[in-house]
């Protein structure tokens, strides 16, 4: 079956939108027939096995463990291939793991390199990277007196992410700093798998700090007061899906409790099987995040906070609460 006629199946069975975010995908926009199941784990070229999804869910959704390995791979071969710096032996016995050391042969500094594949930070997660980082360089400068810490990922940070490891010291080797300082050694790579991975992650930080800036400006245009609440509500949830999903379930948007007596703005399911919102999942049974968006000129009451617990009753220790003033 040609790829037109399987897409317009695909359409007709699920719609004509991304089965893993579900955004509806726009006129002209680049879409993938996706495997449910992997082919290298079984899966079968069938229309029950198949799905649409957007560029940056398929890429996602691909096996975090290969596209992390390949990268750290890759970029361990570039440097091979680079006359400026030799790939130094980990020290043995030691006990924090480092991705990589390299030793600048031009001053002889020597680098401890960290090795991430995501493309965009939070400052909180950002900010457990540097400690982390921080601690493997004190622990080194026993052995390497010349030292610096260089943080390598293929995507592009923020101003106020950049500004963050600059304090700390930390080199940046971005997406753009790996092209330009690493051209010659990518081009005699030629390794298409990595050419992807460079392209995607420039398409997923351009796309996701368009949507930021989109978001920002239509809060700052946003006007406080009751006036205004529903314009207000539709934008908390906009700005929720675009900063926790899809690791979190889509937004559900007001949501009664079981006497329909009271209701919340929105509740996102959590199924998450690792990271933050699985911790909170083992540890605080949050099986559920509840949202209240107040666009209040004045502030939250005592009353907005009672009404809470109304809503939780006897599940209250399987919810978080959060609440947007």
């Amino acid at each position: 079956m040609k790829y037109t006629n399987i897409k317009e199946e695909l359409i007709k069975k699920n719609g004509n939108r991304c089965s893993i975010c579900g955004r509806k995908f726009e006129d002209g926009e680049k879409v993938d027939i996706d495997h449910i199941m992997p082919k290298a784990l079984g899966g079968k070229d069938t229309i029950d096995n198949l799905q649409l999804t957007c560029r940056i869910c398929n890429i996602k959704k691909s096996d975090k463990l290969i596209y992390s390995k390949a990268f750290e791979e890759n970029i361990i071969n570039i440097i091979k291939n680079s006359k400026k710096y030799e790939i130094i032996e980990k020290p043995k016995h030691f006990p924090l793991h480092i991705d990589l050391i390299l030793k600048d042969n031009t001053d002889g500094q020597y680098k401890i390199c960290e090795i991430k594949t995501s493309t965009i930070f939070t400052q909180d997660r950002l900010s457990s990277t540097i400690n982390y980082m921080n601690e493997c360089k004190m622990d080194l400068k026993k052995i390497y007196s010349n030292i610096k810490s260089v943080f390598i990922f293929p995507g592009k940070l923020s101003l106020a992410n950049q500004q963050i490891l600059e304090k700390n010291e930390i080199e940046i080797w971005d997406r753009e700093y790996l092209i330009s300082q690493f051209k010659q050694e990518i081009e005699k790579l030629n390794n298409p798998y990595f050419n992807s991975i460079l392209e995607i992650a420039k398409e997923i930080s351009k796309n996701v700090e368009d949507k930021y800036e989109e978001k920002i400006i239509k809060l700052k245009k946003c006007k406080t007061g009751k006036e205004n609440w529903n314009e207000y509500q539709e934008l908390v949830g906009e700005i929720l899906e675009l900063l926790f999903c899809p690791k979190l379930e889509k937004p559900l948007e007001e949501k009664y409790d079981r006497s329909k007596t009271n209701r919340r703005d929105y509740i996102i399911p959590n199924y998450c099987q690792e990271g933050f919102w699985n911790f909170l999942r083992q540890n605080y049974y949050a099986d559920y995040i509840v949202i209240d968006a107040k666009n209040s000129s004045i502030g939250v009451k005592k009353q907005d906070i009672l009404q809470v617990s109304n809503y939780l009753k006897k599940h209250r220790n399987r919810i978080i609460w959060y609440h947007f003033c």
